[in-house]
């Protein structure tokens, strides 16, 4: 089991965004990539899994529709 820690501080977590419209949260999700992967992997990943057992989370959907639409954009 991986857990990740974050802060909302901005001085001490550089990757923190804060709140911010959906298109913004949607590039830096395409951007950012860790240790474990690109996020937007883990994103689609989510919101598979979440599809495969009958949950809908608007929210989930919502980010990844961003992404992909970000990605179309480039």
């Amino acid at each position: 089991m991986m857990v990740y820690l974050a802060t909302t501080n901005k001085e001490a977590n550089q990757n923190y965004l804060g709140p911010a419209p959906l298109e913004e949260m949607a590039k830096q999700i395409y951007l950012a990539e860790g240790p474990t992967g690109p996020n937007k992997e883990y994103l689609f990943k989510l919101e598979d899994a979440l599809n495969k057992i009958g949950v809908v989370d608007q929210h989930v959907q919502d980010l990844a529709n961003a992404v992909r639409k970000y990605a179309d954009s480039l």
